[in-house]
């Protein structure tokens, strides 16, 4: 076999199990919300209490992301892949096995900080064992995935409910974890990491202070800042859609349901897309994540003021779902670009971390817009969020190749 043939067999199996692993993050994070009905009947819990379970995991989750790139970067990025994907998957286990609530709320914490370990973990193999030429593609399936395992949660999980009882299926989930992670050590022999490159390189473990200074150059705060107004955006846009849609124009509720769900398919495709573009292009990708936002920001104004027919909805919230997409791979070229090679999980720990942070703060704000009155104020500011974001990716390309010259 020859060696392009042998790194593209081995780059192709470290993108499978990634990836496989990432579809795991995203579909414990949905797996519990669907089974609210039937946890509200069974045991009592107010939905308040409930969603506050949910809340709990994503604080959690945004709390411990950036520490644990700190603990990647210097421990490998396995054993905190490991642990997080174990952790995840004990916790659903215990959800069913011991559902009484302060029990559930303290497992809660505990999938959350299993949950902070994928973006620095999955990040930081993908940087330093992937061939630079396909480096985007691997990128555009971990993201890929990733959204396949939000649209499998709600129909597998709903449907295992209802054969065998929540608890069983959650309990059922968490096994399949598990075999999951028994399948990840198994496959884990060519994974490489920054805490590999830092001893192939010879180079000195960085004290904390030096650490945390890489993280408050202008690049990264810019990308942090970045991945907040992205996520403002997007959570904003379809947690709100509906009910907007619904109240301002007169849409049915399948109908503004069935726009969003537009939007939700139109993302994976542009990541697939994405991939190509990321890979093909040699520099710049600020640019094209600049162009793919306005273009997404535009479609988001005219579903909001361009009188559209039901369909036309529809079609402007997909190519809305398609452009924003598409930007995903350039965008994590961006961050490994600008991370040092030892550094990848930290920095890719503290920039996602951005989004938790985003998604938080966005339904008071949404939220606020439709108690005044003001439901087309959505549109303005999701379109506005994501202009502002072609402005500050622009600004972090430019810091970025200021830095290096």
């Amino acid at each position: 076999m020859s060696t392009a043939a042998a790194t593209l067999g081995r780059d192709v199996k470290i993108i499978s199990l990634i990836g496989f692993a990432h579809f795991f993050s995203h579909f414990f994070q949905l797996a519990l919300a669907p089974l609210f009905i039937m946890i509200h009947v069974d045991r009592g819990f107010s939905y308040t209490s409930l969603g506050l379970l949910i809340g709990l995991f994503y604080a959690a989750s945004a709390f411990f992301q950036p520490p644990t790139g700190f603990l990647v970067d210097r421990f490998g990025a396995r054993k905190v892949l490991f642990a997080g994907l174990g952790l995840m998957s004990l916790a659903m286990v215990g959800y069913g096995a011991l559902p009484y609530y302060p029990v559930m709320a303290v497992l809660a914490v505990v999938s959350g900080i299993g949950n902070s370990v994928f973006h620095p973990a999955d990040y930081s193999v993908l940087s330093a064992t992937i061939d630079d030429s396909r480096v985007g593609r691997a990128f555009s399936a971990h993201n890929f995935l990733g959204f396949i395992g939000y649209a499998a949660a709600p129909l597998v999980m709903v449907a295992a409910g209802g054969m065998w009882g929540w608890r069983a299926a959650v309990i059922g989930a968490g096994l399949i974890g598990l075999i999951a992670l028994v399948i990840l050590v198994a496959g884990c022999g060519a994974f490489r990491d920054s805490a590999d490159v830092r001893r192939d390189s010879d180079t000195k473990q960085e004290g904390f202070g030096e650490s945390i200074s890489i993280l408050f150059t202008a690049p990264i705060l810019l990308c942090f800042l970045f991945f907040l107004m992205v996520a403002m955006g997007q959570i904003g846009l379809q947690n709100f859609s509906p009910t907007i849609l619904i109240d301002r124009f007169d849409f049915s509720e399948t109908l503004a349901n069935g726009a969003v769900t537009a939007m939700l398919v139109g993302v994976p495709i542009g990541i697939l897309i994405g991939g190509i573009v990321a890979d093909r292009l040699e520099h710049r990708h600020d640019a094209a994540i600049a162009l793919s936002f306005g273009m997404a920001s535009v479609f988001v104004l005219i579903a909001g003021f361009a009188g559209l027919p039901n369909a036309g909805m529809t079609a402007a919230y997909f190519v809305a779902g398609v452009t924003y997409g598409i930007a995903f791979p350039s965008r994590d070229v961006v961050v490994r670009g600008i991370a040092p090679a030892t550094g990848t999980g930290k920095v890719f720990g503290f920039v996602y971390a951005g989004l938790d942070t985003g998604s938080a703060v966005t339904p008071i704000m949404f939220g606020w817009l439709v108690d005044n009155g003001l439901p087309l104020g959505m549109f303005l500011v999701v379109a506005g969020l994501w202009a502002g974001a072609v402005l500050v990716v622009l600004a972090t390309g430019r810091a970025a190749r200021l830095s290096r010259a």
